[in-house]
């Protein structure tokens, strides 16, 4: 399926990104295809927010941060492809020199689209952003025990005192889960990793689930003295419950 219309976004402060945005759009010029430009990220060229576009894909150029700013903020139905301009890029597998080679075929449409899980969090009932990575339950002080009780798929796992825990998905288990003793799960199966922060029962391992699972902690010993972090950056209070399942996924542009 060619590409008619292509989204343009990037790291703002980034030199190397804005360097391989405006050659992009050089090439696309050049070869007669539409696109539009997030104006956050090239202002004197840009005409929209990012989560204003409908295009048929979006080319992001950055780091892993970037990619994961992209996927948030971007309509879920949009296919990203992460170009590598940044310092830290596990995520990203093309660098501007590699994508310039291969833009012909991406305007083709010859590449797969890779669905990765992500996850929808319910913090007392309210419907919280997407996680490609993580979600997290931590306490709001740092350094005080929390306790609670977990369920998953309404089996009762036991009542938990730790500094929290980290639900990750394939994506998130190589950052704040493989550090806190969870599995690196590679080739994305449909999977996620369980893991709980500094446990006081030592025999608490990490847990493989399926992704369809439902996971519940509730009971919290300290009502207000809790919160959730989504993918590391997004923090939330929590009273009464959090609930995670899967959510929609994200749809990642693999080049061939």
């Amino acid at each position: 399926m060619k590409l008619h219309l292509i989204g343009i976004s990037g790291k703002k402060n980034s030199p190397k990104a804005i360097e391989a945005g405006k050659k992009t759009i050089e090439m696309l010029k050049k070869r007669k295809i539409n696109f539009v430009v997030n104006k956050k990220f090239l202002p004197e060229i840009g005409t929209v927010k990012l989560q204003e576009m409908h295009v048929d894909a979006i080319i992001c150029f950055g780091g892993d941060g970037t990619l994961l700013a992209t996927l948030h903020k971007a309509h879920k139905s949009i296919p990203v492809l992460g170009v590598f301009c940044g310092k830290k890029g596990a995520l990203l597998e093309e660098t501007p020199a590699s994508f310039f080679k291969k833009i012909d075929s991406f305007i083709k449409g010859e590449f797969e689209i890779k669905e990765w899980t992500r996850l929808r969090a319910l913090a007392d009932g309210i419907i919280l952003p997407l996680a490609l990575n993580d979600v997290t339950l931590v306490p709001k002080e740092a350094g005080r025990l929390i306790r609670y009780r977990i369920d998953i798929n309404d089996e009762f796992i036991g009542t938990q005192g730790s500094d929290g825990f980290i639900v990750a998905t394939p994506t998130g288990s190589t950052g704040h889960n493989v550090s806190a003793g969870g599995a690196i799960i590679k080739w994305h199966p449909h999977v996620l990793s369980f893991v709980e922060i500094n446990s006081i029962d030592l025999t608490n391992k990490s847990i493989i689930i399926p992704d369809n699972s439902i996971i519940r902690a509730y009971n919290f010993e300290r009502g207000g003295g809790v919160e959730t972090v989504i993918d590391g950056q997004k923090r939330f209070q929590l009273k009464k419950e959090l609930v995670i399942k899967k959510g929609h996924p994200a749809k990642v542009i693999k080049l061939k």
